[in-house]
């Protein structure tokens, strides 16, 4: 690979990693405790909430903040109160979920980039933006949702989104499939194509059907799909070769290089 190409594989590996945080730090107000059931069967309260269906918006209060889960307040005996509302926690995840767009979209536009020279790269990089760009007219929907605003359910927005999306990694599938290289550095994208092929068709699947549990389950398997494009990205310097030359390398460093001399040898 050119070290031009190299280094923009070393790019998309880091910004992977930086969505990959992101990513785990807005859903992690994006909780319901204890657990129950949720809108088409789906398991993610945020993810309920995006595919909303507008016959089930009168429903919201039935799966977030719902009355039997309020508790009596030590400072308002008689008082049904909530300590936190989950509505706020759901708000912050909208809010913090705007880092995590960026992040992506620029993983996927840096994928596209990279496959730019093939039929795939181009339509990867309109794919990754118009995701991006449906993810934010969904998050203003529900922040609309939340703060009980006179907005529409974003359920169409958010089945655009995830068009897109599904569709950006069937397009990213061809680049996770060398045609040389070290076996392991392959079975890294293969399995991320794999991920990848079946999650896309999966998703889109879904889509066509309306079938949510069937989306929720394609987004799962993307989630893997993610783990193992940005590492095979992020490896293609070092594990493309094989990987006891990246060991013998990663040996031969100043600051390991002690490591491999050690024990001295004594002179006899």
């Amino acid at each position: 690979m050119p070290p031009a190409s190299n280094r923009l594989s070393i790019a998309t590996f880091w910004v992977g990693l930086l969505a990959a945080g992101l990513g785990l730090w807005t859903a992690a107000p994006a909780r319901l405790r204890p657990a129950r059931p949720l809108p088409e069967g789906v398991h993610s309260p945020m993810l309920a909430l995006e595919l909303l269906r507008e016959r089930d918006r009168l429903h919201i209060s039935d799966f977030v903040d719902p009355p039997h889960l309020a508790v009596f307040g030590a400072e308002a005996i008689g008082t049904r109160v909530r300590p936190t509302r989950e509505r706020e926690h759901l708000l912050r995840a909208v809010r913090r979920d705007r880092y995590f767009i960026a992040a992506y979209d620029a993983f996927l536009t840096l994928a596209g980039t990279l496959a730019i020279r093939t039929p795939f790269g181009v339509p990867l990089i309109v794919a990754a933006n118009a995701a991006a760009y449906y993810d934010v007219q969904e998050n203003r929907l529900l922040n609309g949702l939340l703060t009980e605003a006179a907005t529409a359910v974003p359920r169409r927005s958010s089945l655009k989104k995830w068009a897109f999306v599904f569709g950006a990694f069937l397009l990213m599938t061809p680049s996770l499939v060398p045609r040389r290289g070290a076996i392991f550095w392959r079975t890294l994208g293969l399995a991320g194509a794999a991920f990848a092929l079946v999650g896309g068709v999966e998703g889109l699947l879904g889509i066509v059907y309306g079938n949510d549990q069937l989306l929720e389950s394609a987004a799962a398997r993307l989630t893997v799909a993610f783990v193992f494009a940005a590492t095979f990205f992020g490896t293609c310097g070092v594990l493309a070769g094989g990987l006891l030359p990246a060991l013998d390398r990663l040996a031969a460093t100043r600051w390991l290089g002690w490591l491999s001399r050690w024990p001295p040898s004594e002179p006899t």
